[in-house]
């Protein structure tokens, strides 16, 4: 017998049927619209727009978020104007392999490989070559599944990956071709004299010079092209005025590729800080700059006071300045450049840049010393003055001494593979600056450059850093190395980078007077002056506050290359004080020289005047104590409270780990650090507090 239809039992199994699909189901993971993954893809890259205003797509003009991005995608060739770009769609496999196979740059293949559900796809030559290439997978049926949505995790593990291969590409062969500009007339004529301020050049009545000529000049052994742009005629000959030779004017075509490691052992090196130093500074350290044990070549110095030197092996070169001063007091700066790598490909036809990479994988080491003695030694002992007093009295006292210092140190010209006239030209130039203590010592790998595509421009700055450091004073070293890819004196791309580490501090003083009032005075004094003149004085406890960062910075292309007069000069600002912490994570106070969570300082712990009169309280002989590990020494009790004896008083460390009290009040030091003593009755109406720094002592 045919049931009757239930429409209530219907509605009850949709219910649960809903119920058992929503709860199986798997949350959405985080996706990106395309148009946030073009920005992220170009920002990345460090791609910038050629600075066009028309928009390549109607649909993302002027006024839109994205359009940045977008102009600098379609310039390198991410996007193209022959498929429609929505900004608003979610980004799909498709479309990540396409963008990901363009920005890389690799060739879309024509192989057939057996994916089954991308037949005619648009994108589909893209699709195989992230898949051919291992960039992207199919799954166990070959399937691709373009329109799936991709997660914004997976995104940014693919474009990592691909910017990875960008980043350390190779050369694939060594390449070295040249075809001069055969319009490009050379005359034979010699100069019998130079003038490079002037720009003039003399030549015998009987040289047949004309405007528009090029003529090479010889200077300091090195030959040199420049153009004549006009000629006057001279009782002694024939006078020409000169402009340098530009490279898209002489070169018809030009392709190289290669990559090697420098070998500083061939390279030609130029002395650049001769008369180049500052006859005034207040503390450098001693000629004892460490060289390299291998020493093909040495150089030293001494100029204005300064001993400058550099060694120079195969792997690499070391230069420095350092200075001995009166009352001990020592500075000493460093730059080794070493492990050197460039990798270049240029193709150039008719002054045109059609493909430009230059990379240069290098390490630098920087460190920065100065030491000083004891400020006590130096100025006296104000241990027992009043704190209301101190701040006053060392102002008085202090010398204000200071080092800021920029070194021209050395050229180096290294001669590339295959061509003679091609040459990679290295500057290196040191600037350091230290108000106190201090020793800095920096190592650094890199990778920096540029790459040309369709007339865009990206950057390469790749940086991993480590830093020793015991810094008691604002301090710096940075080195400058401009690095210029040369043919003959034509200078077709340069990359100039500056890196090292600045350390900032800002000095607090607390000070109390008899009744444990507190006072809090920040100064510009240096943080290890002021310490040391502090030191035994009870009543005044200094902080500081360290920011301490890394430097980095590039400049691509300067106006005096082909690449930047063909508008691919950019300069780059990549670390700074908020985004390249020395010590990320670590704390930055600092008490009695150890880094503290936050500062500890406050007014000291009185008696509670409602339970005993003023005058009746606990006072102490000291509110300080300075031990070394090991040693002991006993807290000092001037009065008690009336009515309590010494066996009432407690004792408690706040951090037994750096420094223990037992039971009479006797302190001993653990390791360094600091911490307070508590000391209070067994009743808990009086309370006092001591400090206690542990630190080694130091040899005198």
């Amino acid at each position: 017998m045919r049931q009757a239809f239930r429409p209530d039992l219907l509605i009850l199994c949709l219910a649960v049927m809903l119920s058992v699909s929503s709860g199986c189901s798997k949350e959405p993971e985080e996706t990106l619209l395309l148009g946030d993954w073009i920005t992220m893809m170009t920002e990345s890259a460090g791609i910038e727009s050629a600075g066009s205003e028309v928009p390549y797509f109607l649909n993302v003009g002027s006024d839109s978020p994205y359009f940045t991005s977008v102009q600098a995608a379609v310039d390198w060739g991410i996007l193209t104007a022959d498929y429609p770009f929505d900004p608003e769609q979610k980004l799909d496999r498709r479309w990540t392999a396409f963008t990901l196979v363009r920005l890389a740059g690799l060739s879309a293949s024509e192989e057939s490989l057996p994916i089954r559900d991308i037949g005619s796809d648009p994108f589909r030559r893209e699709i195989v070559t992230a898949a051919a290439r291992g960039l992207m997978e199919t799954d166990k049926n070959n399937c691709f599944h373009p329109d799936a949505v991709i997660s914004v995790i997976e995104a940014e593990e693919l474009l990592e990956q691909v910017l990875a291969y960008m980043d350390t590409c190779h050369a694939e062969g060594k390449t070295a071709e040249i075809k001069w500009n055969e319009d490009a007339e050379i005359t034979a004529a010699e100069a019998k004299a130079f003038d490079k301020e002037t720009m003039t050049a003399m030549f015998s009545k009987e040289e047949p010079l004309k405007p528009g000529q090029y003529v090479a000049i010889t200077e300091n052994g090195e030959e040199s092209l420049y153009r004549i742009d006009g000629i006057t005629e001279e009782e002694d000959g024939r006078k020409a005025f000169l402009e340098p030779a530009e490279a898209e004017e002489l070169i018809e075509d030009l392709e190289l590729e290669n990559e090697f490691t420098v070998d500083f052992s061939q390279a030609e090196i130029t002395d650049l800080f001769h008369n180049q130093i500052p006859a005034e500074s207040s503390y450098v350290e001693p000629a004892n700059i460490h060289l390299m044990s291998a020493r093909p070549q040495t150089r030293s110095m001494t100029v204005n006071g300064y001993t400058v030197s550099y060694s120079v092996t195969a792997a690499g070169i070391r230069a420095g300045i350092s200075r001995n001063m009166t009352d001990h007091e020592q500075l000493a700066a460093e730059l080794e450049l070493c492990r050197l790598k460039p990798v270049y490909r240029w193709k150039m036809h008719h002054g045109k840049v059609e493909e430009g990479y230059l990379r240069l994988d290098f390490t630098t080491l920087e460190s920065l010393s100065f030491r000083s003695r004891h400020a006590q030694q130096k100025y006296g002992d104000l241990s027992q003055i009043a704190a209301s007093d101190f701040p006053g009295t060392i102002r008085n006292l202090f010398r204000d001494e200071k080092t800021v210092m920029t070194v021209p140190l050395c050229e180096v010209k290294i001669p590339l593979p295959d061509i003679p006239m091609l040459y990679l030209d290295i500057v290196l130039q040191l600037k350091m600056h230290v108000t106190g203590r201090a020793e800095l010592a920096l190592s650094q790998d890199h990778k920096i450059g540029m790459e040309i595509h369709n007339q865009a421009m990206r950057t390469i700055n790749e940086h991993d850093s480590r830093a020793e450091a015991s810094i008691q004073a604002d301090t710096g070293v940075t080195g400058n190395l401009l690095f210029g890819l040369n043919l003959q004196k034509l200078k077709l791309a340069d990359v100039s980078a500056e890196a090292g580490a600045k350390a900032n501090l800002s000095t607090v003083m607390h000070l109390y007077d008899s009744e444990g009032n507190h006072t809090v005075m920040q100064t510009d004094l240096p943080a290890d002056y002021v310490g040391d003149m502090a030191e035994g004085n009870g009543n005044v406890l200094v902080c500081t506050d360290m920011n301490a960062h890394w430097v980095s910075n590039l400049i691509l292309n300067s106006g005096g290359t082909l690449a930047g007069r063909l508008g691919f000069g950019k300069s780059v600002h990549l670390l700074d004080e908020k985004s390249g912490k020395l010590f990320p994570g670590k704390s930055t106070h600092i008490e009695n020289g150890h880094f503290v969570d936050h500062c500890t300082r406050g007014s000291r712990v009185r008696k509670q005047d409602r339970q005993k009169p003023d005058a009746d309280q606990l006072d102490l002989g000291g509110y300080s104590l300075i031990l070394a590990p090991g040693e002991t020494k006993t807290v000092s009790l001037k009065s008690l409270p009336e009515g309590y004896h010494a066996s009432d008083i407690r004792y408690e460390s706040l951090d037994p780990a750096i420094a223990s009290v037992d039971a009479g009040g006797r302190v001993t030091g653990i390791s360094e650090g600091s911490t307070i003593i508590r000391i209070f009755t067994d009743d808990g109406v009086y309370r006092m507090q001591c400090s206690v720094t542990v630190r080694n002592r130091k040899a005198e």
